[in-house]
């Protein structure tokens, strides 16, 4: 071998020894830790510092597990994954003046986030923004102090939002505002809402809105073992002619010392209540919509019960 050849591939060992981290292969599973560095391979022994730091180096629908508590700063899920916190402690996210979370995924990608707690120390927007994806579960998290909404659901097409056992509060607009961007086209966008506390959030605890989207979009939402108080609406499902229709059913599920405690409005909001407590509102009903009831709540012991609802039959 000449000696040009032997130096050929002496440098040729050097590239391969020398190769860059970013370069490894992506991990289904990877870790974050507040003593971590977004430098490291996300391993067990070796977690990234950041959610973003470790979503680089997670596989499409992979996980990212939390190993303690620290600020893990914002991030934008653009794949399928799940970010999940299963210790003692709690993850904390700020957006320090942005959205905490924000997720524009593919047509077909799932996202979930479980044990979080989400804080925007009064100047991030939003907690959540969710854009594009297929669907988003909300589970066992806290998220509040922002300056509009803890989580924004403004799918771009039909997709699904699971929220549950999960605190929302603090935040001048909605704890969770789903206001589908779909302005043509047709699908559904389904929500489901359990066991879920809405505390003093501006507009509404749990805000349907289809006021963004053509008529042949179609809002259901079920809200059921959930509390929505102190906020100007517990529950408020908004529609206009010639836009998207919201039917929302709650069931199991209390309103209270809101200035109205559920509010059906406009032509195509269809919001029918079951087992259900209002009390302690100003107004416990407002309705130019539908606004139906099983003839099992307990409501009273509001300022005026405004709207008288109409009855439906159990099926």
């Amino acid at each position: 071998m000449n000696l040009i050849s032997q130096r050929l591939v002496a440098a040729g060992v050097l590239a391969i020894v020398f190769a860059p981290a970013a370069a490894q292969a992506a991990s289904q599973r990877t870790f974050v830790s507040g003593s971590g560095l977004d430098a490291n391979p996300c391993t067990l022994s070796a977690p990234c510092r950041t959610f973003a730091g470790a979503l680089v180096n997670t596989s499409p629908g992979g996980e990212i597990y939390v190993l303690d508590t620290a600020g893990y700063g914002a991030v934008t899920i653009n794949q399928a994954v799940s970010i999940v916190n299963q210790t003692s402690t709690a993850a904390a996210t700020s957006s320090g003046g942005g959205f905490a979370i924000t997720i524009n995924a593919g047509s077909t990608d799932k996202i979930v986030l479980r044990g979080l707690t989400v804080v925007g120390g009064n100047s991030g927007s939003n907690g959540i923004v969710f854009n594009t994806g297929a669907s988003l579960a909300v589970e066992d998290c806290s998220i509040s102090d922002f300056t509009q909404a803890a989580i924004q659901f403004q799918p771009t097409a039909p997709a699904q939002l699971y929220v549950s056992n999960t605190r929302v509060a603090n935040t001048p607009i909605a704890g969770i505002n789903v206001v589908p961007q779909i302005p043509s086209g047709s699908g559904k966008v389904q929500v489901t809402i359990n066991r879920v506390i809405g505390r003093n959030n501006g507009s509404s605890s749990f805000f349907f809105d289809g006021r963004d989207s053509g008529p042949n979009v179609q809002i259901f939402a079920t809200v059921a073992n959930s509390v929505g108080s102190t906020s100007t609406q517990g529950l408020a499902s908004a529609t206009s002619s010639s836009h998207a229709s919201s039917i929302v059913m709650v069931r199991n599920s209390t309103f209270s010392n809101n200035l109205t405690g559920v509010n059906s409005f406009g032509p195509l909001s269809s919001v029918f209540v079951g087992h259900s407590t209002i009390t302690g509102n100003g107004t416990a009903l407002s309705n130019s919509g539908t606004l139906d009831s099983y003839g099992d709540n307990d409501i009273n012991g509001n300022g005026t019960l405004g709207s008288s609802p109409g009855s439906v039959a159990f099926h």
